[in-house]
């Protein structure tokens, strides 16, 4: 039996490299069985007799790795769905009579003012809203105004006369063709339709909520 000693590489590798060591690849063996000999020793056994011998390190091959790309050529697939277009909301409502509410908000800076039929304050729960193409963030604020006495205190004037049952938006200031300014309200209004119970339920428990602070 034949062990070749290499003490040269073993600080390199952290362990012996043994020509009968099953773990090393074709290219280390190759290198090890060609290198020459410093020394020889010959230790005999009961059963075998053992040659050990000291080798100069050999030359290892090194395995060419393939660059990493840089971030600039690193190419990333494209999202299978885009993300929405994010937007933060702050409105101001006066609910009048808890039956209509004034509103003001401000998008792009341009102000906007309108009426609406239904009471605000059962909005105070939606906090986010999503579409298609948006994401609405909102921060609502809600006051409250008797009908009696807003032209005196708050200069609003009296609310407009709603003829339909559906929830609508009578703009007083702004441009109507503003259509992303008009959004966040429109998709608060189609909320409002689509989930007016679960809406009220909501209020009701964040009543109960505030009262218990």
């Amino acid at each position: 039996m034949k062990i070749r000693y290499i003490p040269l590489v073993l600080s390199l590798f952290g362990r012996s490299l043994f020509a009968d060591e099953p773990t090393q690849t074709e290219e280390i063996q190759q290198a090890i069985d060609e290198a020459p000999v410093l020394s020889r020793k010959v230790i005999e056994g009961e059963n075998r007799v053992v040659t050990v011998e000291e080798i100069e390190a050999p030359v290892i091959p090194k395995k060419e790795e393939a660059p990493i790309p840089l971030p600039s050529e690193v190419n990333f697939p494209p999202l299978a769905v885009p993300l929405p277009n994010f937007s933060l909301n702050p409105i101001s409502a006066t609910v009048v009579d808890g039956q209509y509410s004034h509103l003001t908000w401000t998008k792009n800076e341009e102000r906007f003012e309108a009426w609406t039929n239904i009471n605000f304050e059962y909005l105070r729960s939606v906090q986010n809203l999503e579409t298609e193409e948006d994401h609405f963030h909102y921060i609502l604020g809600v006051s409250y105004a008797q009908e009696s006495n807003l032209t005196d205190n708050t200069g609003l004037g009296s609310p407009p006369v709603f003829d339909v049952t559906y929830p609508i938006l009578l703009l007083v200031k702004g441009s109507i063709e503003n259509h992303e300014g008009l959004a966040p309200l429109v998709a608060l209004l189609d909320h409002y339709e689509s989930h007016e119970f679960e809406l009220l339920g909501a209020n009701e428990e964040l009543e109960v909520e505030l009262a218990a602070r």
